[in-house]
């Protein structure tokens, strides 16, 4: 699988990202607007996970860093009635969704679960807005990261930018050749340049609004 970022990736354990305070293993959350993909190393865990956006406020209202354990409440059993989808996550298994939309894990039985990911925003102009969607009124208050969080990973998403602007004006890298890469780049662009602090970082580094 080829994937395309233009976020900074981080790396951690369960739901704990780097940089980025979040609540215990097994709570509702939804915090940094981006994508994770995960593999599930030992244990054996129930993912649930809801809708984006506004529609899924009055779980967050309810239940945002609630514990779901075993026993869980009726009112927790109704709340879950409402996900998505929710899927048993085995040894081995490799999967992906959206951090954007509120989730949970719950771990099932005694043993040890572990599970790494990576977060990363790909070249998709549906998923770029999503991550400027960050901490913005489609985003539930009580899980905004800080203003320096939010202006750090901008500056991050910046220096990708332009790193891969000067890779495709040079040609350096066998992806930056591809036409349809250089396509879905530039369809991605004029979504950072709508948003504020974005535009200060980008003209800060003297690039233009095209490529």
């Amino acid at each position: 699988m080829k994937v395309s970022l233009l976020a900074p990736t981080r790396v951690g354990v369960p739901y704990m990202l780097t940089k980025f305070p979040g609540p215990t293993l097994g709570s509702v959350r939804c915090a940094l607007y981006s994508t994770a993909i995960h593999e599930n190393f030992c244990g054996h865990k129930v993912m649930a996970i809801w809708k984006y956006g506004k529609d899924s406020f009055s779980l967050l209202d309810d239940h945002l860093r609630q514990l779901f354990a075993k026993g869980c409440s009726a009112k927790q059993l109704s709340q879950l009635d409402k996900a998505c989808k929710i899927a048993l996550v085995s040894p081995g298994d490799v999967f992906i969704f959206s951090g954007a939309n509120p989730h949970m894990v719950m771990s099932v039985g005694e043993a040890l679960s572990l599970t790494a990911y990576e977060s990363f925003v790909n070249l998709n102009p549906i998923h770029t807005q999503v991550l400027m969607d960050t901490a913005t009124s489609t985003h539930f208050e009580e899980c905004w990261p800080d203003d320096d969080t939010i202006l750090d990973i901008k500056e991050e998403v910046a220096d990708a930018i332009e790193d891969t602007q000067v890779m495709i004006h040079k040609g350096e890298e066998p992806m930056t050749k591809d036409s349809k890469f250089v396509n879905a780049f530039n369809a991605c662009l004029p979504t950072f340049w709508k948003d504020r602090d974005m535009k200060k970082c980008l003209s800060g580094r003297g690039l233009a609004k095209k490529c």
